[in-house]
């Protein structure tokens, strides 16, 4: 809800930032490419947010958060301008909202772009293009975060959850050499990628009761390994084309896995199937061989029960917006 400023107060850095560190909510970032230096600015309605709002600067990391023992009465935002693709490492411990907009991120074959989301809060990050040597979306609370992105190309692309919360991963192209999907807890991981996605090595694990799901227009890679180890699904979903040189599926636990593409237009050289475990794998993907291994109690279907889903929950996950609330 918009409420109108009795008062700012702006704050320069002194060199350049390339961390931020956010111990509370309600800060949105933006790209100024006009400028040299990062500017904080606090909108605040009580003089008690000023007294409790503390800023500091070390090493290129702003750290924002409240002075020990203060009780923040008035309500407040922060809005951060910073040069344009300057910010490389992200981190969100706080509830309420950290929304960063298009260019703030730095964009280089040499940078490793990590982004962190312990907290209750929305952490929300668009932008247009991302090019980096890593993309580490690390996610350890019961909030979410969100990453939403017309094409992404890096090196290593890494998405981990040990919290219980949302992480959600979207574009439309994913060029990478290692994208590595991993959710150790009860948290819901989506990563949609809408035209296409290229990738030489594709893992997915899922130890956690939570859910990973994944859904491609095209995904094209040398070896697809999927494990289910605890009682957590993984759904993928490709609506065109999988190309995959090996496929490893494996279930060891109670969970479920499956598998499912468009008959028409993939290929895949050979598909291992494991199941030691007392869960259900089914997929359609018609391989030149395929060797199955069913040791344990559970059920393997390779006649297509599934069908190829669209992940409309994805589409679900309200956009958050990226302009602060505070009235003119």
């Amino acid at each position: 809800m918009a409420f109108h400023t009795k008062f700012h107060r702006t704050f320069a850095a002194a060199s350049t930032i390339t961390s931020l560190v956010a111990n509370l909510g309600a800060v949105y970032v933006t790209a100024d490419p006009a400028i040299t230096h990062a500017t904080a600015s606090l909108h605040y309605d009580s003089p008690d947010v000023l007294e409790a709002f503390n800023i500091s600067e070390s090493r290129h990391e702003w750290t924002l958060g409240w002075t020990g023992g203060k009780r923040v009465t008035g309500r407040y935002t922060i809005e951060l301008r910073l040069p344009a693709r300057t910010l490389e490492c992200v981190s969100f411990t706080a509830s309420g909202m950290l929304a960063i907009s298009s260019g703030v991120l730095a964009a280089s074959p040499s940078v490793h772009l990590s982004i962190n989301s312990s907290g209750p809060g929305q952490l929300n990050i668009q932008d247009d293009t991302l090019v980096a040597s890593g993309l580490t979306l690390w996610h350890t609370g019961s909030g979410s975060l969100q990453l939403t992105c017309r094409s992404i190309a890096a090196d290593v692309v890494d998405v981990t959850s040990r919290g219980w919360g949302v992480v959600a991963l979207c574009t439309s192209r994913l060029a990478t050499t290692d994208l590595s999907v991993a959710n150790h807890s009860s948290a819901v991981i989506y990563i949609d990628a809408r035209t296409r996605a290229a990738a030489h090595d594709v893992r997915v694990v899922n130890r956690g009761s939570g859910a990973v799901r994944m859904a491609f227009d095209s995904l094209t890679t040398d070896e697809l390994m999927l494990v289910v180890a605890s009682s957590g699904p993984i759904l993928l979903s490709v609506s065109a084309a999988l190309n995959a040189a090996r496929i490893d599926s494996r279930v060891t636990s109670s969970g479920s896995l499956h598998l499912a593409c468009s008959p028409a237009g993939s290929t895949c050289a050979a598909h291992r199937i494991a199941m030691p475990g007392s869960g259900d794998l089914s997929t359609n993907v018609e391989a030149a061989t395929t060797e199955t291994n069913a040791s344990g109690s559970g059920c393997v279907r390779q006649t297509a029960p599934c069908t190829v889903q669209s992940l409309g929950s994805v589409e679900s996950i309200k956009l958050l917006p990226l302009s602060h609330p505070l009235a003119a």
